[in-house]
């Protein structure tokens, strides 16, 4: 498959470009190397060696520990195993608030203490910087350390309050969380407004923050003209956005989201347009590509209504 995407990339004449710009804190384009390499250094060093939390919220260790084999790990255990602001001090005492056993604590400290990262720019390595705060970037372990920060911070955050949406009868809907996308809902701004606040101060208290330039609100069927604010900004008002790959509107409804994946399955057919146009390549084959590499219902010109 690696093959016929690579081949069908050539084919079709697309290429990216993949070289960005280095810019300085004020926005203007850094040309020396020298001064690249610096500015690469700065701006991790910004982001992965801040200080703790001013606040750190007291979390307390569970009365009991998970019951989980610390043992070492067997032969066969061995042989199948598969082989970012976060505070890291508040980490460790969410694996003991989440029953962790104090062994896997301290095996998951050692393993970050003492360690330090180098910026590869141009195929040349900066000097070495210490890393004090966030997960190792592509570890098996990273995912679900960064699950027990963001859980125990919904949980926290809506915990003896009701501001989100009925879901059952007992029980309510106050978010919805993907990764390090968090979606809030709520039934009106005052209920939103409270929950963002609460959201907004309990994670900077464990070394996350919101980001108000990328936050977005939606209103779907309400004409309040209240504004969400976060750290006193107020949040940009949407008709729509995409969340998970799914458009969702000021309507409620999907038709937006339909007239979305249609677009971008005419979007993906016209890419190959090149190869549709060769005359040099056979019908027979240019059917076999599109049924490997397509899904064939994505490209009828279904409309909603219609």
């Amino acid at each position: 498959m690696r093959t016929l995407y690579e081949t069908t990339k050539v084919l079709a004449g697309k290429r990216k470009n993949t070289e960005m710009p280095v810019k300085d804190a004020e926005g203007n384009t850094i040309f020396s190397q020298e001064l690249q390499m610096t500015r690469c250094v700065e701006h991790f060093e910004s982001l992965l060696k801040r200080p703790p939390p001013i606040e750190p919220p007291e979390i307390l260790p569970a009365r009991n520990d998970l019951d989980i084999n610390c043992e070492p790990p067997t032969l066969e255990e061995i042989e199948n195993a598969a082989f970012d602001s976060i505070d890291r001090d508040t980490l460790r005492k969410l694996l003991r608030h989440y029953d962790i056993p104090p062994k896997i604590v301290t095996l998951i400290q050692k393993m970050y203490d003492g360690t330090s990262c180098k910026v590869l720019h141009e195929g040349r390595l900066t000097d070495s910087f210490e890393i004090k705060t966030g997960v190792r970037q592509g570890c098996l372990l990273s995912p679900f350390l960064f699950i027990l920060a963001v859980d125990w911070l919904m949980k926290e955050s809506t915990s003896g309050s009701r501001n989100g949406i009925q879901w059952t009868l007992w029980t309510q809907l106050d978010d919805l969380d993907f990764a390090d996308d968090t979606a809030l809902v709520s039934h009106n701004l005052s209920q939103m407004q409270d929950k963002t606040s609460t959201v907004n101060q309990l994670s900077g208290s464990i070394g996350l923050r919101i980001h108000p330039g990328k936050s977005k609100m939606l209103k779907i069927k309400t004409e309040d003209t209240q504004a969400i604010t976060v750290g006193g900004k107020p949040l940009e008002v949407v008709e729509n956005f995409t969340y998970l790959g799914s458009v969702i509107d000021h309507s409620g409804g999907t038709a937006a989201d339909v007239r979305s994946r249609v677009a971008k399955a005419r979007a993906a057919f016209k890419t190959l347009d090149k190869i549709w146009r060769n005359r040099t390549i056979s019908t027979k084959t240019k059917i076999r590509l599109l049924t490997q590499t397509s899904n064939l219902p994505c490209f009828m010109d279904v409309r909603p209504g219609a």
